[in-house]
């Protein structure tokens, strides 16, 4: 599987989207995910999802503590 990371939507939108990638570059968009997401690349995460995504996060940094 191909690596997901900025380098490669930027290629895909420059192939894809060659007018969105130049707004990009112009500085239209306050990011290159904000310029993906107006063409339809994706979307962006629910506010469910970051809480879920946060409270696994938090669950494996603080293990319970046992004993007490």
């Amino acid at each position: 599987m191909p690596k997901r990371d900025n380098a490669y939507y930027e290629r895909r939108l420059q192939k894809d989207y060659p007018e969105t990638h130049a707004d990009w570059k112009a500085g239209k968009f306050k990011s290159l995910t904000e310029a993906r997401y107006s063409v339809g690349m994706g979307k962006p995460r629910t506010r469910l999802q970051v809480l879920i995504n946060g409270w696994n996060k938090a669950s494996l940094r603080c293990p319970p503590k046992t004993g007490q």
